[in-house]
């Protein structure tokens, strides 16, 4: 009989619990993954350098162009390259840590508040989580902000989870020796952030309950040793191979652009705040809730319960577990806040805070796991005030939609067009062909011909304006210092280009890519085949010429070679 048929799969998931919301969770997570073109430029950069990983066979040393790129650490290229290997070089592909990092964050935040909180509020913190548009636009988007960002989350839960099995009198050294591999991986995600973030949260939450012998509890020799093993094997044998990396890396990269201004993207304090309530509309409007039922007792009673301020508390209470997502959600929001320069993606480690508190705050869920008393009273009055469930699901679906219609209108509004003149270019390069990127760097181009030979990059590489600030350019010069020999091959100045093209040893095609405006500075463009365009949509009007050796000569007015 059917319903006989049903019984072991219902006994499973009893067993099992989070199957069923893991497999919705990871088809959410990959339904709109490959629908958009690269954005540039961080997707086409960063999938480039992930997919020269796996054509080179090179899977120790990011290389962007070519020349060795450390401005982030290597755990989400090898997690890309290694995808790409099993499934093929595409997009989507290369955006499955990003997603994965997502499911990550997501399903710990709900296997964590299932222990400590019960199912229903870790189903609806679960909920609100996976909908957040902040959330699953993170999760689509390659770059290194989401692998980071599940990291330092499931750190502080792995490290909370250690804390609470020990109040319990329960084994809870192997949740600190995870928490402590945990942080190590996010130090290979993106650098110290990966430790000192989720360490910050455990401990300003620990001392606030004046939990000293907790603390130090999570100070394991065994776990440090974890650390260790897990970190400095990449950044020792970096530092071996090309000296001098890690000052680039860790005062550079790590402190001086932390502290210093002039970067891109400069926004004021306030940016995070409201980046946190636009983006994860419409469920920041529930915290308006409790402000609509103010005259009611219930309403007033389902505020976190967090106690007094000054007042220790058990960690397991709900107070306990209340003051670790108010410190979890201050403590990065501070952190980030400071330095000028802020993107979006920096705040993704506290959407797990942020959601527990929309279910706190906004529906008024308490624990259905009681310690005492008071916890009894405030559940029982909190849950009083429980909204309907047809709000809830109003809120979902409203949710929903926007997370779907954000990722369609920016793929409608931001057309890359390298895709199809990869997808044109592809069948007429042949072994020994150049392609040459004119005062651009297209790693999209790149990422979609597979082709594990470095461009020629052509700008004003001989201007000291250009190096300034945050640039593309930037970027590569800063690679070349630790290859001054590719550096020299692949960057060249338009004199140095014209020069190259004048050469014997240029025996093969060049391929030339670049916009409509770089025809004012090489002129020869002008006479040269034009062989594709990008669509009347695309507002930098790029295109691709076609050099054979012969029209190169021609066109850059080379002297004709001496007879002898």
């Amino acid at each position: 009989m059917p319903s006989l048929s049903l019984c072991p799969w219902r006994a499973r998931c009893a067993r099992h619990p989070f199957l069923v919301p893991g497999v919705l969770l990871a088809l959410w997570l990959l339904a709109t993954i490959g629908i958009r073109p690269l954005a540039m430029p961080d997707e086409g950069r960063y999938g480039s350098v992930a997919l020269h990983m796996l054509l080179s066979g090179d899977w120790i040393t990011p290389r962007l162009d070519g020349m060795p790129f450390f401005h982030k650490p290597p755990l989400y290229y090898w997690l890309a390259a290694g995808a790409m290997q099993l499934l093929g070089a595409a997009p989507w592909v290369a955006r499955l840590p990003a997603a994965l990092a997502a499911w990550t964050m997501s399903m710990g935040t709900y296997l964590f508040l299932r222990s400590h909180a019960g199912p229903r509020i870790a189903g609806r913190t679960l909920l609100v989580l996976a909908t957040m548009p902040l959330l699953f636009g993170g999760g689509q988007y390659l770059n290194l902000d989401m692998l980071v960002g599940a990291l330092i989350s499931v750190t502080i839960l792995a490290g909370a989870h250690a804390v609470l099995q020990a109040q319990r009198q329960r084994p809870f050294r192997r949740w600190v020796w995870i928490a402590y591999g945990l942080a190590g991986l996010g130090v290979l995600a993106k650098g110290l952030i990966g430790i000192v973030l989720p360490g910050g949260v455990l401990l300003v939450w620990l001392a606030w309950q004046r939990r000293g012998a907790d603390i130090l509890r999570l100070l394991s020799p065994v776990g440090m040793g974890l650390f260790a093993v897990v970190v400095l094997p990449w950044y020792g044998a970096m530092e071996q191979r090309f000296p001098g990396f890690f000052h680039y890396f860790f005062v550079y990269q790590q402190f001086q652009r932390f502290a210093a201004g002039g970067f891109n993207n400069a926004h004021p304090a306030w940016f995070y705040p409201a980046t946190l309530i636009l983006m994860c509309l419409p469920w920041t409007l529930w915290f308006l809730r409790p402000l609509w039922r103010r005259s009611s007792g219930p309403a007033a009673r389902s505020l976190p319960a967090m106690g007094a301020w000054g007042r220790p508390v058990p960690p397991d209470s709900a107070a306990g577990l209340d003051r670790l997502a108010v410190v979890w959600l201050l403590l990065i929001l501070l952190f980030f806040s400071m330095p000028e320069s802020k993107l979006v993606g920096y705040i993704l480690p506290v959407l797990p805070a942020w959601a527990f508190l929309v279910v706190r705050i906004g529906m008024g869920i308490s624990s259905e796991q009681p310690r005492s008393s008071s916890a009894s009273a405030e559940q029982m009055a909190a849950n009083a005030c429980s909204p309907s469930p047809r709000l809830v699901g109003a809120t979902v679906l409203g949710a929903v939609a926007l997370c779907l219609a954000t990722v369609i209108a920016i793929t409608l509004m931001r057309p890359q067009p390298a895709a199809a003149a990869a997808r044109w270019l592809a069948p007429r390069l042949q072994p020994g062909d150049q392609v040459v990127m004119l005062d651009s760097l297209a790693s999209d181009l790149q990422f979609h011909l597979a082709k594990p030979t470095p461009s020629w990059i052509v700008s004003v590489w001989d201007d000291p304006e250009a190096m300034w600030g945050d640039t593309w350019r930037k970027e590569l010069w800063d690679a070349g210092e630790f290859d001054p020999a590719v550096r020299q091959d692949n960057l060249l100045t338009f004199t140095q280009f014209r020069q190259r093209l004048c050469s014997p040893t240029l025996t093969h095609t060049l391929w030339l890519w670049g916009s409509v405006d770089v025809e004012r500075t090489l002129p020869l463009l002008a006479h040269a085949p034009l062989v594709w365009q990008a669509p009347a949509s695309d507002r930098d009007h790029r295109r691709l010429w076609q050099l054979t050796p012969a029209d190169a000569h021609r066109l850059a007015g080379c002297p004709a070679p001496v007879s002898r």
